[in-house]
């Protein structure tokens, strides 16, 4: 489609089948969410479970038994505050979801070479393939819901339904997707 911009791109995995696999998995995909159709790119890398963006930071415990409890939970926060900043993990997260935000008014062609080329190598994938794409106004629903630090999108479109997983490392990240998505004020898009 000519004059096609690309407003929102996520970084998702599709529930499927794959002999390789044995059976149930979830495929790496990317759903670009366009001012006339959404469309999923999705790539060879395939996974058991969706993985998680876990946070290795203590919760602080409700109501600590003694002081040793609050002092060990704040000594454990300290020293992974100092190993994500000596291994630079919270900077390559943040880059990701950065690249990901300015991606935003580009054409997806645009869109889809860059992830090739520059988060290909880095998410181990070789390629992307455009695996479904539709108009919103062929869409019968598309339903957005947070669950704990994730999102899960279903797309129901002509009696067939695609399941997408997304991992956040915090529930606050999780909302603030889900609250992009419902700004957007796409037709046939419910965020629950």
């Amino acid at each position: 489609m000519t004059g096609e911009k690309v407003v929102l791109t996520l970084e998702a995995w599709r529930e499927t089948f794959a002999l390789r696999m044995l059976g149930r998995c979830y495929r790496l995909c990317y759903l670009l969410f366009t001012d006339a159709r959404l469309i999923e790119m999705e790539t060879d890398r395939l996974s058991e479970v969706v993985p998680r963006k876990e946070s290795l930071y203590a919760k602080p415990l409700g109501t600590p038994g003694s002081a040793t409890d609050l002092l060990g939970t704040l000594a454990t926060n300290v020293l992974v505050d100092a190993l994500y900043d000596l291994l630079g993990q919270r900077e390559r997260q943040e880059e990701r979801e950065e690249v990901l935000r300015a991606l935003s008014g580009d054409r997806p062609e645009d869109v889809t070479r860059f992830l090739e080329r520059y988060v290909g190598p880095r998410m181990k994938f070789r390629g992307l393939v455009e695996a479904f794409a539709a108009p919103y106004a062929d869409l019968d629903r598309v339903t957005v819901r947070v669950k704990g630090s994730g999102l899960r999108i279903d797309v129901a479109a002509s009696g067939k339904r695609r399941r997408y997983e997304l991992a956040f490392s915090d529930e606050e990240r999780a909302k603030d997707a889900a609250e992009r998505i419902r700004a957007l004020a796409l037709p046939k898009v419910e965020v629950l």
